[in-house]
Protein backbone atom coordinates (compact mmCIF):
# COMPACT_ATOMS: atom_id res chain seq x y z
CA UNK A 1 0.00 0.00 0.00
CA UNK A 2 2.94 2.34 0.73
CA UNK A 3 3.59 2.30 -2.94
CA UNK A 4 0.45 3.35 -4.08
CA UNK A 5 -0.58 5.69 -1.33
CA UNK A 6 0.85 9.11 -0.32
CA UNK A 7 -0.53 11.88 2.35
CA UNK A 8 0.43 15.17 2.05
CA UNK A 9 -0.40 18.60 4.09
CA UNK A 10 0.23 21.69 1.97
CA UNK A 11 0.88 24.77 4.26
CA UNK A 12 -2.57 26.52 4.24
CA UNK A 13 -0.57 30.44 3.81
CA UNK A 14 0.58 29.50 0.65
CA UNK A 15 -2.93 30.12 -0.90
CA UNK A 16 -4.95 33.26 -0.81
CA UNK A 17 -8.12 32.54 1.51
CA UNK A 18 -10.34 34.29 -0.76
CA UNK A 19 -9.86 32.38 -3.71
CA UNK A 20 -11.49 29.25 -2.54
CA UNK A 21 -12.42 27.00 -5.15
CA UNK A 22 -9.44 27.96 -6.89
CA UNK A 23 -7.30 26.92 -4.47
CA UNK A 24 -7.94 23.20 -5.39
CA UNK A 25 -5.41 24.19 -8.47
CA UNK A 26 -2.98 24.89 -5.74
CA UNK A 27 -3.11 21.95 -4.29
CA UNK A 28 -2.71 20.29 -7.12
CA UNK A 29 0.32 22.15 -8.10
CA UNK A 30 1.69 21.43 -4.33
CA UNK A 31 1.09 17.64 -4.99
CA UNK A 32 3.34 18.09 -8.25
CA UNK A 33 6.04 19.58 -6.85
CA UNK A 34 6.17 17.34 -3.97
CA UNK A 35 4.74 13.92 -3.89
CA UNK A 36 6.71 10.87 -4.76
CA UNK A 37 4.06 9.09 -6.73
CA UNK A 38 3.64 12.43 -9.41
CA UNK A 39 7.64 12.15 -9.98
CA UNK A 40 8.03 9.49 -12.69
CA UNK A 41 8.56 10.54 -16.71
CA UNK A 42 4.23 9.41 -17.43
CA UNK A 43 3.21 10.43 -14.27
CA UNK A 44 -0.48 11.41 -13.96
CA UNK A 45 -3.19 11.48 -11.78
CA UNK A 46 -7.37 11.20 -11.27
CA UNK A 47 -8.73 14.07 -9.04
CA UNK A 48 -12.11 13.23 -7.97
CA UNK A 49 -14.25 15.58 -5.35
CA UNK A 50 -13.70 14.93 -1.76
CA UNK A 51 -16.91 16.59 -1.22
CA UNK A 52 -19.04 13.36 -2.53
CA UNK A 53 -18.58 9.70 -2.71
CA UNK A 54 -18.12 8.90 -6.17
CA UNK A 55 -20.06 5.66 -6.89
CA UNK A 56 -19.28 4.75 -10.44
CA UNK A 57 -15.24 6.02 -9.83
CA UNK A 58 -14.21 2.07 -10.97
CA UNK A 59 -15.93 2.61 -14.68
CA UNK A 60 -14.31 6.29 -15.03
CA UNK A 61 -10.77 4.56 -13.90
CA UNK A 62 -11.06 2.03 -16.76
CA UNK A 63 -12.35 4.46 -19.22
CA UNK A 64 -8.93 6.12 -18.68
CA UNK A 65 -6.86 3.08 -18.50
CA UNK A 66 -8.55 1.96 -21.87
CA UNK A 67 -6.78 4.75 -23.37
CA UNK A 68 -3.48 4.00 -22.64
CA UNK A 69 -0.43 5.50 -21.45
CA UNK A 70 0.15 8.40 -23.88
CA UNK A 71 -3.25 9.81 -22.29
CA UNK A 72 -2.55 13.74 -21.20
CA UNK A 73 -6.01 14.92 -20.24
CA UNK A 74 -9.51 14.04 -20.13
CA UNK A 75 -12.42 15.56 -18.80
CA UNK A 76 -16.11 15.43 -19.30
CA UNK A 77 -17.37 18.52 -21.56
CA UNK A 78 -20.23 20.28 -21.49
CA UNK A 79 -20.65 22.58 -24.92
CA UNK A 80 -24.07 23.31 -25.96
CA UNK A 81 -26.82 25.69 -26.45
CA UNK A 82 -29.44 24.11 -25.29
CA UNK A 83 -30.43 25.62 -22.31
CA UNK A 84 -29.67 29.25 -24.21
CA UNK A 85 -32.54 28.27 -26.89
CA UNK A 86 -34.79 26.97 -24.14
CA UNK A 87 -34.30 30.42 -22.44
CA UNK A 88 -32.88 29.39 -19.21
CA UNK A 89 -29.79 30.86 -17.94
CA UNK A 90 -28.05 27.59 -16.65
CA UNK A 91 -24.43 26.94 -17.47
CA UNK A 92 -24.20 25.15 -20.88
CA UNK A 93 -20.12 25.59 -21.51
CA UNK A 94 -18.08 24.29 -19.10
CA UNK A 95 -14.74 21.35 -18.17
CA UNK A 96 -16.13 19.30 -15.22
CA UNK A 97 -13.80 19.40 -12.42
CA UNK A 98 -14.87 17.31 -9.94
CA UNK A 99 -13.60 14.33 -11.67
CA UNK A 100 -10.63 14.80 -13.93
CA UNK A 101 -7.53 13.15 -15.11
CA UNK A 102 -4.15 15.31 -16.28
CA UNK A 103 -0.50 13.62 -16.86
CA UNK A 104 2.28 15.85 -14.90
CA UNK A 105 3.53 17.40 -18.59
CA UNK A 106 0.11 18.88 -19.01
CA UNK A 107 -0.89 20.02 -15.91
CA UNK A 108 2.44 21.73 -15.53
CA UNK A 109 2.60 22.94 -19.03
CA UNK A 110 -1.25 24.04 -18.99
CA UNK A 111 -2.28 24.73 -15.49
CA UNK A 112 0.52 25.09 -13.16
CA UNK A 113 0.33 28.28 -11.29
CA UNK A 114 -2.96 29.36 -12.13
CA UNK A 115 -4.19 30.37 -8.96
CA UNK A 116 -0.60 32.62 -8.56
CA UNK A 117 -1.12 34.10 -11.63
CA UNK A 118 -4.75 34.91 -11.27
CA UNK A 119 -6.01 37.09 -8.50
CA UNK A 120 -9.40 37.61 -9.89
CA UNK A 121 -12.12 34.94 -8.94
CA UNK A 122 -13.09 32.43 -11.91
CA UNK A 123 -14.69 29.40 -11.98
CA UNK A 124 -12.31 26.49 -12.61
CA UNK A 125 -15.01 24.72 -14.18
CA UNK A 126 -14.53 27.97 -16.83
CA UNK A 127 -10.59 27.70 -17.22
CA UNK A 128 -10.92 23.86 -17.66
CA UNK A 129 -13.33 24.37 -20.59
CA UNK A 130 -11.23 26.84 -22.42
CA UNK A 131 -7.85 24.44 -21.70
CA UNK A 132 -10.16 21.91 -23.01
CA UNK A 133 -11.22 23.72 -25.89
CA UNK A 134 -7.52 25.03 -27.09
CA UNK A 135 -6.76 21.25 -27.33
CA UNK A 136 -10.07 19.97 -28.83
CA UNK A 137 -8.58 17.43 -31.83
CA UNK A 138 -5.39 16.74 -29.82
CA UNK A 139 -4.44 12.77 -30.03
CA UNK A 140 -3.74 12.69 -26.55
CA UNK A 141 -7.15 14.54 -25.45
CA UNK A 142 -10.37 12.62 -24.24
CA UNK A 143 -13.54 15.92 -23.45
CA UNK A 144 -16.37 13.10 -22.36
CA UNK A 145 -17.04 10.04 -20.54
CA UNK A 146 -19.19 7.35 -22.06
CA UNK A 147 -20.63 7.67 -18.86
CA UNK A 148 -21.18 10.96 -15.81
CA UNK A 149 -19.93 10.50 -12.42
CA UNK A 150 -22.43 9.46 -10.24
CA UNK A 151 -22.39 11.23 -6.75
CA UNK A 152 -23.67 10.57 -3.25
CA UNK A 153 -23.40 12.94 -0.16
CA UNK A 154 -24.17 16.23 0.65
CA UNK A 155 -24.84 18.69 -2.40
CA UNK A 156 -23.52 21.88 -1.93
CA UNK A 157 -24.68 25.60 -3.75
CA UNK A 158 -22.55 28.78 -3.70
CA UNK A 159 -25.17 30.90 -1.21
CA UNK A 160 -22.48 34.58 -1.58
CA UNK A 161 -18.85 34.98 -2.77
CA UNK A 162 -17.42 33.07 0.43
CA UNK A 163 -20.28 31.03 1.40
CA UNK A 164 -21.44 27.01 0.97
CA UNK A 165 -25.01 26.58 1.70
CA UNK A 166 -24.95 22.61 2.54
CA UNK A 167 -28.31 20.55 2.02
CA UNK A 168 -28.27 17.21 4.54
CA UNK A 169 -31.58 16.11 2.33
CA UNK A 170 -30.68 15.18 -1.07
CA UNK A 171 -33.27 13.71 -3.58
CA UNK A 172 -31.49 10.32 -4.79
CA UNK A 173 -34.23 9.49 -6.65
CA UNK A 174 -34.24 12.70 -8.66
CA UNK A 175 -30.32 12.26 -9.00
CA UNK A 176 -30.38 8.79 -10.28
CA UNK A 177 -33.22 9.25 -12.77
CA UNK A 178 -31.07 12.24 -13.79
CA UNK A 179 -28.05 10.06 -13.96
CA UNK A 180 -30.14 7.33 -16.01
CA UNK A 181 -31.71 9.88 -18.84
CA UNK A 182 -27.67 11.39 -19.28
CA UNK A 183 -26.11 7.96 -19.59
CA UNK A 184 -29.03 7.06 -22.04
CA UNK A 185 -28.62 10.49 -24.10
CA UNK A 186 -24.92 9.89 -23.68
CA UNK A 187 -25.11 6.30 -25.77
CA UNK A 188 -27.58 7.40 -27.71
CA UNK A 189 -25.75 11.36 -29.24
CA UNK A 190 -22.21 10.82 -27.90
CA UNK A 191 -21.45 13.91 -29.98
CA UNK A 192 -23.91 16.09 -28.26
CA UNK A 193 -21.85 17.28 -25.07
CA UNK A 194 -25.07 18.15 -22.81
Amino acid sequence: LRDRVEFLSAPPEIFPAWLKKSNEFGLIDYACDHARLLKGERSAFFKVTGRYSTLNIGALLREVRACGDALDFFCDQKDHRLYERLGLNWCQQNGEMRYIFFSVAFWRKHMYGYFKRHTAYRAVESIVFEVAQAHYGAPNCRFRFRHEARFRGFQGQQAAFLGMRFSPKVDYLTSDLRWALAALLRQLFPKWWF
